[in-house]
């Protein structure tokens, strides 16, 4: 039985460990779904420009600057979209 709840204490921790994600950068979910502090991969668009999506405005910028000074450079907004009630943010940006 003791080893039962351990079993279960370790199952409950590792489906919770997903809920609290901070400044990740990923694909989401199972869905796709990203949550609060997340954002998605940047995906290059051509032109050295790039499109990124965050759960809130600020998400997504801080997904541009990482991703820029991870090659030393950094963002410059081309376009940007701000996060709605029914929509996360979206920002197309190039590293300068």
């Amino acid at each position: 039985m003791k080893l039962l709840k351990i079993i279960f204490g370790f199952g409950l921790l590792i489906i919770l460990n997903g809920c609290f994600a901070h400044g990740d950068a990923g694909t989401g979910d199972w869905f796709g779904t990203i949550g609060p502090g997340q954002w998605k991969t940047p995906t290059a668009m051509g032109n050295d420009k790039f499109l990124i999506e965050g759960y809130r405005t600020a998400d997504a910028i801080k997904g541009a600057t990482q991703h820029c000074a991870a090659k030393g450079k950094q963002y410059d907004v081309v376009t940007l979209t701000p996060d709605r009630q029914d929509s996360n943010a979206t920002l197309i940006f190039k590293c300068v």
